[in-house]
């Protein structure tokens, strides 16, 4: 069955002037060409869809001026695959997973490697493999593969801002791109932005870890990572590096956490439940968390019990508790969000999916910033939404979000 996407907000390339916000922001909707959709991914420009198929397809803002009044999104077209369908037959090769960043683009295969390809002719920092085969002169989007990961399956992948984590089956993590924050968690830090890890690194964690789930922000990284504790026992807890002010609970004098540190334990977890805008009851049962997402200067984490916990700047109200405070030293419940079901954090603004237990219908919310009208609320206005705000200029089940830099998706199920 065919889905249909709307876009809403603006290409992060500079800011409208407030005159021209209120006119230019729009919902658009895209061509009801995806088919049988798996993931989509909001970039800074571009959004990228796969389907299950295993084509990739792109959508790229374009704009009539530098101030870009009066862009809109292209219509989806494929991206170059790797060779012809009949190889990727022949050799079992299908992609699973897309994600994309400032300039580059990421693609998973079901035989765990990763390509990359650049979103656009740009001068950036690429790989040795993107160098020697496309001269930005003659570039076109193909896809390349990446170098080896010393063997490992590689299960998961996440794009930040000009840095992507990869995490392996077997729960190890790799990190390559810009490291000038020490988002990478190798252990040191590049003395300028231009300065590239191009190959893949390994991030060093504790033996007794293994990491679940990864995702790269702006400037720093987070991961789930499954701890095994005293007398047996196994806790989910979260480990952040990179800027340490985006990160929660770090006890550091520093700028830069560069090695992975555990931010987020099993006791800050209790007391952030039992805030006056929290549940009191099943304790334990909030306890579980299975979701990341890293925006541009915060970061969400869904529970199993469908509440979201947010922490890092709250200067736009992307924490959506209510205030605009910069939380660095704890965490806190998304005020009035319960039964939620996905997150998504962007640069400076939030978007969650809730469905309550029984119903089939699954609505939109949003909170933070919305000067581009990324926040799907039919204008650019300035004010910020310091707690969630239910998005009803579309109906219908959304099924899948993504918040970008100035800009966001929801998938709607069916045709609209």
């Amino acid at each position: 069955m065919k889905s249909t996407y709307y876009v809403f907000g603006k290409n992060g390339a500079a800011e409208l002037k407030q005159s021209e916000r209120n006119n230019n922001c729009a919902m658009q909707k895209l061509s009801n060409e995806i088919d049988h959709d798996m993931n989509v991914a909001c970039g800074y420009d571009c959004f990228l869809f796969l389907q299950k198929d295993g084509n990739i397809m792109i959508s790229k803002c374009e704009t009539e001026s530098n101030n870009c009044q009066n862009s809109s999104f292209t219509r989806p077209t494929i991206v170059s695959s790797i060779g012809s369908k009949e190889s990727h037959h022949k050799e079992g090769l299908k992609y699973i997973q897309v994600d994309t960043s400032y300039a580059r683009n990421y693609a998973l295969t079901s035989t765990g490697h990763v390509y990359s390809w650049l979103t656009e002719k740009q001068d950036m920092p690429r790989t040795k493999e993107i160098d020697d085969n496309y001269p930005l002169e003659h570039y076109v989007p193909r896809p390349i593969l990446l170098g080896e990961m010393n063997g490992h399956h590689i299960s998961l992948i996440s794009a930040g801002h000009q840095h992507c984590l990869a995490l392996s089956s077997g729960g190890r993590v790799f990190a390559w791109g810009s490291n000038m924050h020490g988002q990478l968690g190798i252990g040191q830090t590049s003395g300028a932005a231009s300065e590239y890890v191009n190959e893949p690194k390994i991030v060093p964690f504790p033996e007794s870890t293994i990491v679940t789930k990864v995702s790269a922000g702006q400037y720093h990284s987070v991961a789930l990572v499954n701890v095994a504790r005293n007398c047996n026992k196994t806790d989910t807890t979260i480990f952040g590096w990179g800027n340490y002010q985006f990160l929660g609970k770090v006890k550091s004098t520093k700028r830069c956490r560069i090695n992975p540190q555990e931010i987020l334990s099993v006791t800050d977890k209790i007391k952030a439940m039992e805030e006056p805008d929290g549940p009191q009851r099943d304790k334990k049962k909030h306890i579980e968390l299975r979701a990341l997402s890293s925006g541009g200067f915060h970061t969400l984490a869904l529970t199993k019990c469908g509440l979201v916990l947010a922490w890092g700047s709250g200067t736009y109200g992307q924490l959506g508790n209510g205030h605009t405070w910069d939380l660095t030293r704890h965490t806190v419940i998304v005020t009035q969000l319960r039964n939620v079901v996905q997150i998504s954090a962007g640069l400076r603004h939030s978007l969650a999916i809730v469905q309550k237990p029984g119903e089939s219908q699954r609505k939109l919310f949003g909170w933070g910033y919305n000067c581009n009208g990324e926040l799907g609320l039919g204008s650019g206005d300035c004010d910020i939404r310091l707690q969630p705000y239910q998005i009803t200029t579309i109906n219908g089940n959304c099924k899948m979000i993504a918040a970008g830099y100035r800009h966001s998706i929801c998938m709607m199920s069916g045709e609209q």
